[in-house]
């Protein structure tokens, strides 16, 4: 049900645009037609005057005239003949093009060349192309079919809403979501539709999601810029063959790496315009000669193994590991096992997808490839992932339903249709089914709107029937319509929120682990935004999980101590912080009080009670050393102690006459404000034995140390978020924010 990542963007504009869009085209269309006519009749009359021949001067004069005038007007054609499905007018349209390309800007021969480039593939004409027969596997390695310039501010704009939608999702799901959205980003990043690609980046930046090392937004961007920076440093010597090697080796090493992520046309479309040079590689391994070998050797060993998986296997039938073994030359050559991880994985999404969908068969010929290539290849799993085999297993210990780590919440799911010349509005088909009609697109959309309205009435059991046969109808969704599987994830949260169910994953100590931190981690972005009833509900979960957290990590009872103390301030009003006033302050229970969190915290207070000390500012430094003396830490015998400090700066400030009324050591001390002199002072009530062996004492400073380290990076991620949300509405504040943060780091 989910939508193809190769239209996410696409797929956003409503029919009435692309009309709109239409009509302007043909108007335009038809004025240069009829001017090139009146200009024809002005010329044919004028040749009469002159010549007995007519006839040659009138076809001369029209065939120039129409080179020079109609071939950007071929492009634009040839473009919305391709959006709107129709292919081979399309190949038509831009072959006139391509022959009267010589007026045509460099910009605009690139963008001829790499969308024929994909009409051709579309059409199977393409050397090398031949597209994959409905019965054999989902298309998922087709070209990001949109083209035009940067999306419109009213689609960004919703866009926008979605992304905060999933930002305040469960984590787990909010994650899922991300990956895709990232996945939606770089593919569009991969076929050149570098605006997109921006855009689509920025909005996965405000998911609040958590992603692999190795992909991120921020790494997305940095790509795109330095593919801007080649872009802008070949435009600036595009004649030079210097420029133009360096340009197409970097273009060569992008398609090596998109060939092995899977995207073929992508890889294809970046070599086809090296070719446009003339240049000689002196090593033959980078040439886009080469670089095609592979990548056919990839798409015929991946379509030996389809070809294998989809036939019953027996012993008389040739098994996919003795055709990976030969190669698809017999040369011994074999995909890397990257290649084969990502096909595996994709593979393995589709079978899922089929599954949702009730198609059992095809999901279990699809985990059977799957299952194939993780043999064969011998790949390898890390915890918490699942296998193919698995996912077969479970298929078979079902009788052919399985329960699986379901893709349904995901609408940007990369293998759910088949049809390539669905682009904008037809039916996701599945072999020969037939497209719905405007009446089932409008009950599906119905039978949502009840479903909701049924869950919110708390009925989740009528929610879930009209979800059911919303899904029977087999409407397609577009990007921000509201979707089966979007209704389906609110029903089971509620279910889980009224049952009170612990994670499936409870008897997991490492999964529940994780999953509280990512509650932890969704409530502290909730405090820091100010939403303290969100922040509540997510660290409560989190402690309710029943979650082991070591001592120096962040932990749900601190995060609740934090909601508190931001509720009493609200109630205080502005000017009334318990910090300045030194009343409402919220008291801590001591068994809550973390002794060695309380030490270092004790540590940084007295380096800044020193501090100020040093400046002169012995009100402040007394208020520091105060605070210090107040957490009751241990200390060690070489440790700074706050009572002594405490007593020193009184009986200074005493000296000197000013006035310590209301200072005392603690709260619990009698004799407040009284000089004590330091030799009735009992050290023994603040110095407590702590361990004396080297090893304790390194460990000790190291505990000290990560401690330290994970408030500075909990800062600063804080002060990032701040400067993010003033990026578009104050840019300067924003600045000023990421410097007060550089500055942390710095210190």
């Amino acid at each position: 049900m989910g939508s193809n990542p190769e239209h996410i963007i696409s797929l956003v504009p409503t029919a009435e645009h692309l009309v709109l869009k239409e009509e302007a085209t043909l108007q335009r269309f038809i004025r240069y037609i009829a001017c090139g006519s009146l200009i024809t009749a002005s010329l044919c009359a004028t040749g009469q005057a002159q010549t007995a021949k007519p006839g040659t001067n009138r076809g001369t004069s029209a065939r120039t005239h129409s080179a020079a005038l109609s071939a950007r007007e071929m492009l634009r054609a040839g473009r919305d003949l391709y959006l709107r499905g129709e292919i081979a007018e399309s190949l038509r349209m831009l072959q006139k093009a391509k022959a009267g390309s010589v007026d045509l800007s460099s910009s605009e021969r690139a963008e001829l060349n790499d969308l024929l480039n994909h009409v051709r593939y579309r059409s199977g004409t393409l050397r090398g192309h031949q597209p994959v027969a409905r019965a054999q596997t989902p298309k998922e390695d087709g070209a990001y079919t949109r083209a035009g310039a940067k999306p419109s501010k009213d689609v960004l704009a919703t866009l926008d809403k979605e992304a905060q939608r999933i930002s305040r999702m469960e984590p787990a799901a909010r994650d899922a979501r991300a990956k895709k959205w990232l996945s939606t980003a770089r593919k569009a990043f991969n076929h050149l539709a570098i605006e997109d690609a921006r855009e689509i980046a920025k909005l996965c930046k405000k998911l609040n999601a958590q992603y692999p090392e190795d992909d991120s937004p921020e790494k997305l961007a940095m790509e795109i810029q330095e593919f801007e920076q080649q872009a802008a440093a070949f435009e600036k010597g595009s004649k030079n063959p210097q420029a133009q090697m360096e340009w197409s080796k970097y273009l060569l090493t992008r398609a090596n790496r998109i060939a092995h992520e899977g995207d073929y046309p992508a890889a294809e479309a970046l070599i086809s315009r090296v070719e446009q040079f003339d240049l000689e590689f002196s090593d033959d391994s980078i040439s886009p000669k080469a670089l095609r070998g592979r990548i056919s050797q990839m798409k015929n060993s991946e379509s030996a193994i389809v070809q294998v998986s989809g036939e019953k296997l027996s012993g008389g039938i040739q098994t996919a590991a003795h055709i990976e073994e030969e190669g698809p030359t017999g040369s011994g050559q074999s995909l890397p096992q990257e290649a084969m991880r990502v096909r595996s994985d994709k593979l393995l999404s589709a079978a899922k997808t089929a599954l949702a969908a009730g198609d059992i068969q095809e999901a279990h010929r699809l985990g059977i490839a799957a299952e194939q290539i993780e043999r064969t290849a011998g790949l390898e799993y890390g915890e918490g992932e699942e296998r193919p085999s698995d996912f077969v297993q479970g298929l078979k210990d079902q009788g052919g339903e399985a329960v699986t780590k379901s893709d349904n919440d995901n609408p940007f799911s990369d293998a759910d249709s088949s049809d390539e010349e669905n682009l904008d509005f037809g039916a996701a088909t599945k072999g020969e089914s037939a497209e719905p009609t405007n009446d089932q697109v409008v009950e599906a959309r119905t039978l949502l709107i009840e479903a909701r309205a049924a869950l919110q009435s708390g009925d989740l059991e009528t929610a879930k029937s009209k979800v059911a046969e919303a899904e029977k109808l087999g409407s397609v969704y577009k990007l921000l319509d509201d979707r089966p599987e979007l209704v389906r994830e609110e029903i089971a949260k509620a279910e889980k929120s009224t049952e009170n169910t612990k994670p499936e994953f409870a008897s997991d100590p490492q999964e529940l682990k994780q999953h509280a931190m990512r509650l932890l981690r969704q409530a502290r972005v909730e405090l820091n935004e100010g939403r303290l009833q969100e922040a509540r509900h997510w660290a409560e979960q989190a402690r309710d999980s029943n979650a082991v957290f070591g001592t120096f990590e962040d932990r749900p009872e601190l995060v609740l101590e934090e909601i508190e103390h931001a509720v009493l301030i609200q109630q205080q009003g502005p000017g009334n912080n318990s910090a300045s006033k030194g009343s409402g302050k919220i008291e801590l229970e001591p068994k809550r009080r973390d002794p060695a969190q309380a030490r270092v915290q004790s540590k940084l207070l007295m380096k800044e009670a020193r501090a100020a000390q040093r400046a002169g500012d012995l009100e402040t430094a007394l208020r520091k050393a105060t605070q210090a003396a107040e957490l009751k830490a241990p200390v060690s015998e070489f440790d700074d102690v706050p009572a002594k400090l405490v007593h020193e700066l009184k009986a200074k400030i005493a000296k000197s006459g000013g006035n310590n009324k209301g200072i005392q050591l603690t709260s619990n001390d009698e004799g407040q404000g009284e000089a004590v002199p330091l030799q009735q002072a009992d050290e023994n009530e603040f110095v407590q034995e702590l361990p004396s062996e080297p090893s304790e004492q390194i460990q000790m400073a190291e505990e000290e140390l990560n401690l330290r380290l994970q408030q500075l990076h909990q800062e600063v991620e804080t002060l990032i978020f701040r400067a993010d949300r003033f990026r578009e509405t104050d840019p300067e504040q924003a600045l000023n924010i990421l410097e007060e943060a550089e500055s942390k780091v710095l210190a």
